[in-house]
C-alpha cells in the first residue's frame, strides 16, 4: 500500500509545518496514517509533541516507506483526543473557592491557575509547592499589573495588511 505524503521540506513546526501535516491527515479517516516527509533538523521530536497533542499516533517508520520518510502519523480517532481526561488547575478566579490549590499535583508542573492541564506530561519536582508557603493576597494585584505591560494585538498587529493565501490554508490557521 502506498502512503500519502505530506512534504514539509525544511519547515519546522514552529515554522507551519504543522499546517501542511494537519491538512494531509484532514484527508484521511482515523486509523489511516500519512507518511511525513522533511528536512528540518526537529522534525521527529516537533511531531512527536503535536501528535500528542492532537490525539494522533507516531508509528515506526515501515521497510517499504517513501524514501526520505522521518515517521509515520496514523490519524487519531477524534479532534481533541489529548483532553480527554484533563484536569483544571484550579480556578482562574481568585474568589472562587479552591481557586488556588494547597498542593497542586507536580505533573500540573507550571501550569497557570485554571489552565486544563492533559494528561501523560512530565512530572517535576518544586521544592516550594505549597500555596501557604508562596501565595499572597497581592498575587491579583500583581498580576493585574504585569498583564497590563503586555502588548496589545489591537495596536500591534496591522489588520489591515492584505491576506496572501489561499482559503485551504486561511482555515486551517484559524481553526488552530
Amino acid at each position: 500500500m502506498t502512503l500519502p505524503i505530506a512534504d514539509v521540506g525544511a519547515l519546522g513546526f514552529d515554522e507551519g509545518a504543522h499546517i501542511l501535516v494537519r491538512l494531509a491527515l484532514e484527508e484521511q479517516s482515523a486509523g489511516t496514517a500519512v507518511a511525513l516527509v522533511g528536512t528540518h533538523p526537529e522534525l521527529v521530536g516537533e511531531v512527536a509533541a503535536w501528535c500528542r497533542r492532537h490525539g494522533h499516533v507516531l508509528v515506526a517508520v515501515p521497510a517499504d516507506a517513501p524514501e526520505r520518510c522521518r515517521v509515520v502519523i496514523e490519524r487519531g480517532p477524534t479532534t481533541g483526543a489529548s483532553w480527554r481526561g484533563a484536569q483544571r488547575a484550579g480556578s482562574g478566579h481568585a474568589s472562587d473557592d479552591g481557586a488556588v490549590v494547597p498542593h497542586p499535583r507536580a505533573d500540573w508542573g507550571l501550569a497557570a491557575r485554571g489552565a486544563a492541564v492533559e494528561l501523560g506530561g512530565p512530572t517535576p519536582t518544586f521544592r516550594l509547592d505549597r500555596r501557604d508557603e508562596l501565595w499572597t493576597d497581592r498575587a491579583a494585584g500583581l498580576y493585574r499589573q504585569g498583564a497590563a505591560g503586555q502588548w496589545d494585538p489591537a495596536t500591534e498587529i496591522d489588520w489591515a495588511c492584505p491576506v496572501e493565501h489561499g482559503v485551504r490554508i486561511e482555515g486551517a490557521v484559524i481553526t488552530l
